[in-house]
């Protein structure tokens, strides 16, 4: 598997993060919620 570059910005859309880490942005919205340290 191929890693693409990572921009070099501060912040991100979920679609961008999905697409950086090949995964579906339901995905990550449900690891926000289940996952405590990643909340904010």
């Amino acid at each position: 598997m191929k890693i693409p570059p990572i921009p070099d910005k501060l912040f991100f859309k979920i679609g961008e993060v999905a697409d950086l880490v090949g995964i579906e942005q339901h995905v990550l919205r449900y690891w926000e919620e289940e996952i405590e340290s990643l909340k904010a």
